[in-house]
């Protein structure tokens, strides 16, 4: 966006280029650099160049807005709140404006007293009445003034605010650094009461922002956890807020974990507590939670130990041969991110395991992370004759880094490839496949948007399942209802639902429903009223592919984006199961037989492939450019 210009520099500017089209082109370069160079800081001293042209200014500015809620901040505000901080007798004339009868240039003040450096003692009973009147930016005007007592209002107005943690209060909190300890330790303790589970977590939050000083709160919180007045639920909260600070609380790892026998009734926060700050223990108490009750968040905490969870590195191994192929990936991903090079054979054989793509990328850039130099060869072979791109891209890109020569693209996966990610960070995407299809005739396959008469016959009773606030939750001043893991409840819906897709095998149907973010199901309709699901998950789609069947699976929403191609069968006792057969790059967009007896799957971002009756695949040819 341009910067705010008065109409002289407007003038001047497309004079300047006027004259330089009349001369053919011959402005010099220090011409236009000097037109280039001017700042905003320029531009400000410009526009106002005393105090009273500045308020003036200002006054103007909030006459023009449209947007009468303040909430966002342009160029010329901010240049004119800028101007304003540098100016003598600034603050004195904001704090009278605090108090305008324009609402407007109430808030435009406030904006401007937000950054001031520092802020006399004196205004803080018009600091206060501003934030009475909803003056959203002002909060942090309190952090700028140098007393415990701003201190305090800042600790009070972020526990009766509707928008935290992440709002200007809580940078007033963080701001006032030290001074505002006392008070954090002390709205912790709930002795005048506490309004939820939630003001543990805005307190925890602003402490986690407060740099070094917040190291100082841990002493006064443990405390507080040994005072016998404490109740259990609330010391459990005040150990959370110490986990908040990370590593910065290694130091008293030790008076952590001796809460685990001194305190039982605490568990298992202590040792939660411990993993969050990367103690000597993490790792061992990682391992101890795979080996018990493995998944993929334990994985996910356990990666973020990095070189401290090391010696969880067997526990992870463990979890390579799971039947879960996605704690299969979290393990391969979770081996990486802890550096051990001796998961490195492992991770070898999960570079070319021909079931799942993902691990194949995902081993690939954990080679190259552990600069696994003796795994080149593998790397070298997968770089050049991986069915995948992707993968091909992953794998070259490892070498590069077992070089000591990291590429771009390299170190960019790494960024973009968080633990909680999908296939990677590069994108395919086919709107057409070069493939033809097979159309399976009616009495074998049926499709809702092919078929609506004949499969609205097949309709069943199912269960939609959803999270949210519980039934009574009432939502705060600006109309929000907050949800947090201890107010979450979980709720079940009964409906009816027809089938997307429907495969006919001997005494039945075999149907798959597929609501997006509603989830769906693989169901048995037998013939004879039998009903079993035998899967929840979204099904797209349901074929015979060589001696098996298969049903396409899978999500796209939000940052998820995940297939499977499941292999249905059934059992002696007439009852049906799923077994994962291959993963796919990505969610299912569409699905087909074609005439070469091979299914063709096309998935979002990860391009159209090929799988023949025996699982190999193969990238399918795409009509668009874009793909590829």
């Amino acid at each position: 966006m341009q910067p705010f210009l008065t109409d002289r520099t407007i003038r001047a500017t497309l004079l300047c280029g006027v004259l330089a089209l009349a001369l053919g082109g011959s402005t010099t370069v220090a011409s236009q650099s000097k037109i280039r160079s001017k700042t905003d800081a320029t531009i400000a001293a410009e526009t106002c160049a005393t105090l009273e042209t500045c308020i003036a200014r200002l006054r103007s500015i909030a006459r023009d807005r449209k947007d009468d809620s303040f909430g966002g901040m342009g160029p010329a505000e901010d240049q004119v709140a800028q101007r304003l901080r540098t100016l003598p007798g600034a603050v004195d004339a904001m704090m009278s404006m605090l108090a305008d009868q324009d609402i407007g240039v109430a808030h435009l003040a406030s904006y401007v007293l937000r950054d001031v450096t520092s802020i006399d003692a004196r205004f803080l009973p018009q600091i206060k009445a501003g934030l009475d009147r909803d003056l959203g930016w002002l909060a942090p005007a309190l952090g700028r003034i140098d007393t415990d007592e701003a201190a305090r209002e800042a600790v009070a107005r972020l526990l009766v605010s509707d928008s935290a943690p992440h709002n200007q209060e809580a940078y007033a909190v963080v701001l006032s650094g030290t001074r505002a300890i006392p008070f954090i330790v002390a709205a912790a303790r709930c002795k005048d009461g506490c309004k939820t589970p939630d003001d543990h977590r805005y307190l925890g939050y602003v402490l986690s922002e407060m740099g070094t000083a917040a190291i100082k709160a841990v002493p006064a919180l443990l405390a507080a956890i040994d005072d016998p007045s404490t109740p259990d639920d609330i010391d459990r909260r005040i150990l959370g807020m110490i986990g908040d600070l990370g590593e910065r609380a290694r130091p008293w790892q030790d008076a952590i974990a001796a809460l685990e026998t001194r305190r039982p009734a605490l568990e298992p926060a202590p040792e939660i507590v411990l993993v969050g700050i990367r103690s000597d223990r993490a790792a061992g108490i990682m391992a101890k939670r795979l080996r018990e009750h493995p998944d993929i968040i334990a994985l996910g905490d356990t990666a973020a130990l990095g070189k401290h969870g090391r010696e969880a590195a067997p526990a992870v191994l463990e979890l390579l041969d799971h039947e879960d192929s996605e704690l299969r990936l979290g393990a391969v991903r979770t081996l990486g991110a802890l550096g051990d090079a001796t998961a490195a054979p492992a991770l070898a054989t999960a570079l070319e395991d021909p079931a799942d793509v993902r691990v194949n990328f995902a081993a690939a850039v954990a080679l190259g992370r552990l600069r696994a130099t003796s795994y080149a060869p593998a790397l070298q072979r997968v770089a050049k004759d991986h069915w995948h791109p992707a993968v091909r891209s992953a794998a070259d890109d490892a070498l590069h880094a077992l070089r000591g020569n990291p590429s771009t693209d390299h170190a960019e996966r790494l960024k973009q490839m968080g633990f909680f990610s999908n296939f990677g960070a590069m994108a395919l995407d086919c709107d057409t496949p070069r493939a033809a299809f097979v159309e399976e005739p009616r009495t074998r396959k049926l499709y809702a948007h092919r078929d609506a008469r004949r499969i609205a016959k097949l309709e069943y009773t199912t269960t939609i399942e959803s999270f949210g606030p519980p039934p009574d939750a009432k939502p705060n001043a600006a109309g929000v209802t907050t949800i947090t893991p201890d107010t979450m409840v979980r709720h079940e819906k009964a409906t009816l639902q027809i089938p997307s897709a429907a495969l006919r095998v001997d005494g039945g149907w075999l149907a798959g429903s597929n609501r997006g973010e509603w989830g769906g199901e693989l169901v048995w309709l037998g013939d004879d009223g039998l009903r079993q699901t035998i899967r929840d998950g979204n099904i797209e789609d349901i074929h015979r592919l060589g001696d098996r069947i298969i049903a396409v699976s899978g999500l796209a929403h939000l940052s998820m984006n995940e297939g499977n191609l499941l292999i249905v069968e059934r059992m002696a006792d007439g009852h049906w199961r799923t077994s994962q057969w291959r993963a796919l790059p990505g969610a299912p967009r569409a699905s087909w037989l074609t005439p070469e007896g091979e299914l063709l799957v096309n998935t979002y971002r990860g391009g159209a492939l090929l799988v023949d009756a025996n699982g190999r695949m193969q990238m399918a040819p795409c009509a668009e450019n874009s793909s590829r």
